[in-house]
């Protein structure tokens, strides 16, 4: 559904549906408190991992997910790396 959804959307409604939708999706699944949480978090954006091949996902992914991963495998605590 959020696939379709970014898919299909544009302009301002594209940034936040990147930002708030993947982005909030990802930095949650790699915060998360439980790894049932998290693995449930990965799971709504398998749809776009799964989606790598269509034109500007991949892209989109590594401009999104760049600067959480980051954050999150230099981070003190050992979940969130384990997350990441």
């Amino acid at each position: 559904v959020l696939f379709r959804a970014w898919r299909c959307a544009g302009g301002e409604c594209l940034h936040e549906i990147e930002r708030v939708g993947v982005q909030g999706l990802a930095d949650a699944a790699l915060l998360a408190s439980t790894p049932q949480m998290a693995a449930s978090l990965r799971a709504v954006l398998c749809g776009f991992h799964a989606q790598k091949a269509y034109r500007g996902v991949d892209a989109m992914l590594l401009r999104l997910y760049e600067p959480i991963l980051f954050r999150a495998l230099s981070a003190a605590n050992p979940a969130v790396r384990r997350n990441a």
